[in-house]
């Protein structure tokens, strides 16, 4: 089941993903940085998907915290459905970044 509470885990629909990449207006690098199950991520051919909850991280995506990821990546388009969590529920470490 999904980690609401900590995690802030609610994946989007595909009916959702679709008519969200139906708005897309370039094909250049894509990022999907809390990839959840993948559902944007597998849509995509260029896409980099970062996923902090090993148990939904699939082969082919990084299994880390978005924040710890080099910024000096850069990317054409930014997709997703971030968490949605409460500030007290984020690691110590990751609000001071």
């Amino acid at each position: 089941m999904y980690n609401v509470e900590s995690l802030g885990q609610v994946f989007t629909p595909v009916h959702i993903v679709s008519e969200m990449l139906s708005l897309r207006k370039n094909n250049g690098n894509v990022l999907e940085p809390s990839a959840g199950n993948g559902s944007f991520w597998s849509q995509i051919s260029n896409c980099i998907g970062i996923e902090i909850d090993e148990k939904y991280c699939q082969k082919g995506m990084l299994n880390m915290d978005f924040f710890d990821y080099p910024i000096e990546n850069q990317f054409d388009t930014i997709i997703g459905n971030p968490p949605y969590v409460k500030h007290n529920s984020i690691d110590v470490q990751t609000q001071k970044n």
